[in-house]
């Protein structure tokens, strides 16, 4: 029978479905990896939700490691990543990263309370292309979060044919060493669901760094059918340096 439109007929189509990008600003694992994991004891609330700076503008690099998994085969994951971080506007920032199976464009708002909200996200590969506009900003990071504290929205594509739904987690704090600088991070993990005709599910865990505007590291594990394909990916993404280039 012929494939349906955008079927993963071929390796590259396949990894563009296994890779499908996840929002940037929200924090896939079902277990965070060991440099994720905080420490047993009881994290305090965190003392770095003041109100949070964008990015410096800029391009930055990062590098992805990992694999993809589907009944094509295991295939790496491996490669640079670009992120372009554009000038502010008011309190508005678009992210941009592009790397060889994806593209995910996101305007965040970086709220005077310490709150970041999603006010636009784009999210697209060989296999799919979704466009969320936010009428009503949704919450990506609280002000002042508690550990354990939790968060939750649903939202449709503009064109009503794709349904994101998304919980959030604050899971504390930890320093992680970007290009020779520790930097102090917020621990936040998103479990969120991409339905169409397609089903994706991810759970991530983000490095984001409220002194610098971005997520300096997170590590994503996905999982689906996309037109009867099963597959599974597992991925991390470290940025090589606070600087832009």
């Amino acid at each position: 029978p012929t494939a349906a439109p955008g079927a993963p007929t071929t390796p590259a189509a396949a990894s563009a479905v296994a890779t499908r990008p996840a929002p940037r600003s929200i924090a896939v694992q079902t277990s965070a990896p060991a440099a994720h994991r905080p420490s047993p004891a009881k994290p305090a609330p965190s003392k770095s939700a003041v109100a949070p700076v964008g990015a410096k503008p800029g391009t930055y690099s990062e590098a992805t490691t990992g694999t993809i998994k589907s009944a094509l085969g295991t295939m790496s994951a491996d490669g640079d990543t670009t992120l372009t971080v554009s000038a502010d506007k008011g309190r508005d920032q678009e992210q941009k990263e592009v790397d060889k199976n994806s593209t995910t464009d996101e305007i965040a708002r970086f709220a005077a309370d310490g709150s970041v909200r999603f006010t636009y996200l784009h999210i697209s590969s060989a296999a799919f292309d979704d466009t969320f506009t936010f009428t009503t900003p949704e919450l990506v990071f609280p002000a002042k979060p508690a550990p354990g504290q939790t968060w939750s929205w649903s939202a449709k594509s503009d064109d009503g044919k794709t349904t994101i739904t998304f919980k959030g987690t604050y899971k504390g704090t930890e320093d992680v060493t970007i290009g020779g600088t520790v930097v102090h991070c917020l621990i936040v993990q998103a479990d969120f669901t991409l339905q169409s005709d397609t089903t994706i599910t991810v759970t991530q865990t983000a490095d984001y760094a409220p002194a610098y505007g971005l997520i300096v590291r997170q590590h994503q594990m996905a999982s689906g059918t996309a037109y009867g394909t099963p597959f599974t990916a597992d991925t991390t993404t470290t940025l090589k340096s606070l600087t832009p280039q």
